[in-house]
């Protein structure tokens, strides 16, 4: 059974074709003619499981393309994770998925280059946790508040919308990049 094969530790068992499986070829079939995919909320940790290990060749076709210019990725709160760099920085009450489905392994199908999103950011409780995130994992993480949104158009990105609850962290300058360095050579080995 595939799902006992994957929490075993088998990486990617959607490699094996079933001759005639029509969902498979209907998925394809609107994959490669759809103009934008949506992703929405929920569980990061799920999402990107179905995403880069379930489904991980079927999604292959949509990494190209929107590599490629002619698709379109629309993620929102978990949705905007899964396509970033990194889906870490939650507090989903499901480690079992972190662990035994995904190995520990965070990363997303990296849309937004090396920045990692952390959606529904909202006055200090991310703060710390997305400052040293960034410093260990080598990532620029962006903090979206509710009403904005991260918009890349090739190697350019910027944060667009009206801002509801943001603010600017209290780790900025030269004097807070030294904070975070600090910290986060604390969790370092």
């Amino acid at each position: 059974d595939m799902f006992k094969l994957q929490t075993m530790g088998h990486s990617n068992m959607s490699s094996e074709k079933r001759p005639g499986d029509k969902v498979e070829e209907s998925l394809r079939r609107l994959l490669g003619e759809a103009d934008v995919v949506v992703v929405n909320g929920g569980n990061p940790d799920f999402g990107k499981y179905v995403f880069t290990v379930f489904a991980a060749d079927i999604m292959k076709l949509v990494t190209s393309r929107v590599a490629g210019g002619s698709l379109v990725f629309m993620g929102q709160s978990a949705g905007s994770m899964i396509g970033a760099a990194d889906v870490g920085l939650t507090y989903e009450p499901n480690p079992a998925l972190l662990k035994d489905l995904l190995h520990g392994q965070t990363a997303g199908m990296g849309f937004a280059g090396r920045c990692a999103i952390r959606p529904h950011d909202s006055a200090e409780l991310w703060d710390l946790a997305s400052a040293v995130y960034g410093q260990i994992r080598n990532l620029t993480v962006v903090r979206v508040a509710n009403g904005q949104g991260l918009q890349c158009i090739g190697a350019n990105c910027s944060l667009v919308g009206k801002s509801v609850g943001a603010h600017q962290s209290v780790f900025s300058g030269p004097a807070g990049r030294l904070e975070v360095e600090r910290l986060a050579s604390a969790f370092e080995p």
